[in-house]
């Protein structure tokens, strides 16, 4: 069996108004809240205390992402990249729209890939954006890396690595 090593940690900001509010965030760009700023060293803190030697730290550009990326650069003193690959999904005008309220709208834009939503991107080019940057990036293998992003992005990623995905049905 092959050795496993471990290439990069992929970490989802900390919490903001919005997400205690239960609102889409989508490219919405509200700073992290008290918690998430807690969420985001908390996080830093377990992988240091885990002996994982951070080498490179990318963000997503928005606000959020940046901050828990400074937390990160803080405590591994290591500069913060931004990547505008690693920015969330557009939602579009679904942006600031209340959960529970738009959850069946957003399963048919999930069950329909292809389909986008008003201002927004279709789940594919969403999909096909973070596969295209992340395959490249794993490859790299050169310095370990934590990437900053959004729970949509963490979605694709892992939907990515998951041994059993072939890819969208067409």
């Amino acid at each position: 069996m092959a050795e496993k090593k471990l290439i990069a940690v992929l970490q989802r900001h900390g919490s903001t108004t919005l997400n205690e509010d239960n609102k889409f965030r989508s490219r919405m760009d509200p700073p992290l809240d008290e918690k998430g700023l807690k969420q985001a060293e908390d996080a830093a803190e377990e992988v240091k205390l885990d002996g994982i030697k951070i080498e490179r730290i990318v963000s997503s550009p928005l606000l959020r992402a940046c901050q828990t990326a400074d937390v990160f650069s803080e405590v591994f003193d290591v500069p913060v990249e931004q990547n505008r690959s690693i920015i969330s999904w557009n939602l579009g005008e679904m942006s600031g729209k209340d959960k529970d309220t738009w959850e069946d709208i957003l399963n048919l834009f999930v069950d329909n890939p292809k389909l986008v939503p008003p201002d927004g991107e279709s789940l594919d080019t969403f999909e096909q954006r973070n596969f295209e940057y992340f395959d490249k990036e794993f490859r790299k293998e050169d310095k370990l890396t934590v990437y900053v992003s959004h729970n949509s992005n963490c979605v694709a990623v892992n939907r990515m690595v998951d041994i059993e995905y072939k890819g969208r049905a067409e």
